[in-house]
């Protein structure tokens, strides 16, 4: 049963099944071909037509089935995917962009912030760590699944870096997105008034890089510290790389990241995060 259920489903038939069952021929028959590598004959084959039985259309002659054939075949069929994943990759990242302009905007990408790039990050012996570390991010990012942290004073170039990785990822229109943590949150006030809040959430903890800038100076309350653990909390379990730039040691975060006078779980739950799960950068060096 199994057999004439398969034959009664077949569309496709060599030419030898198409004479050895009588089928009547309504097209030209191709020539047959032979394989380039092993000499083998190709014969063409036809598509059945299932309402009178007959053959209208021939396609692309048989495969052959001879080593370097089939090499060929996963070569080519290889190189298609590639390519569709190379196209599918530039469609995600053209919505993503789209996603940004609508909910965040793009009015961090100032003139001010596009000159800051990694060539004219002024080096020395005590800040060249930061560079290194910025390269080794760009060779990295495609499979980059933690945060990093750029720690350090005031005019040690820590947010010169992380404006130079955006500008070097934006060249390659991948979708960015920078701003203090009081800028990020800033955005949900008019996502809820349109009830899109959760659109905004999403494309904080999805999108390709997030940068938070001078994490620490804002007076935290409750809200506030709920979103960020939101953000870095599903940015770590999605993989997805980000960047942090803050004056202060780990120690001093946590005090900055805390409400006076209350018991934080949450600000331990992100200070733990970083700590565990994101690089951290020590920069020095004179004021840039």
């Amino acid at each position: 049963m199994e057999k004439r259920v398969m034959e009664k489903s077949k569309t496709l038939y060599s030419l030898e099944e198409i004479l050895r069952n009588g089928y009547p021929i309504k097209a030209n028959i191709p020539k047959e071909t032979r394989c380039k590598y092993c000499n083998k004959v190709l014969k063409p084959r036809g598509i059945l037509n299932p309402i009178n039985k007959t053959i209208n259309v021939f396609i692309e002659n048989e495969k052959c089935d001879c080593k370097q054939a089939i090499e060929e075949r996963n070569k080519a069929k290889e190189k298609l995917q590639e390519e569709l994943m190379k196209q599918y990759e530039n469609y995600r990242k053209e919505e993503y962009n789209k996603k940004i302009k609508q909910y965040y905007g793009t009015e961090f990408i100032t003139k001010q912030f596009k000159q800051k790039t990694l060539e004219n990050f002024i080096t020395d012996e005590q800040n060249l760590k930061t560079k290194l570390a910025a390269q080794k991010f760009l060779t990295d990012f495609n499979n980059m699944k933690k945060g990093i942290i750029f720690v350090g004073k005031n005019g040690t170039g820590k947010t010169h870096i992380s404006m130079a990785i955006c500008n070097e990822l934006l060249k390659n229109n991948v979708p960015v997105i920078f701003g203090t943590l009081t800028q990020l949150v800033e955005k949900y006030a008019i996502c809820y008034k349109n009830h899109t809040e959760s659109e905004l959430t999403k494309l904080y903890t999805k999108v390709d890089l997030l940068v938070i800038d001078d994490l620490g100076v804002e007076p935290m309350n409750d809200w506030l510290l709920s979103k960020l653990f939101t953000i870095i909390n599903e940015r770590l379990i999605n993989e997805l790389p980000f960047i942090i730039t803050t004056n202060y040691n780990m120690e001093d975060l946590k005090q900055r990241l805390s409400i006076p006078n209350k018991v934080c779980k949450t600000t331990d739950s992100i200070i733990s995060r970083l700590s565990n799960m994101c690089y951290r950068v020590e920069c020095n060096g004179k004021r840039l």
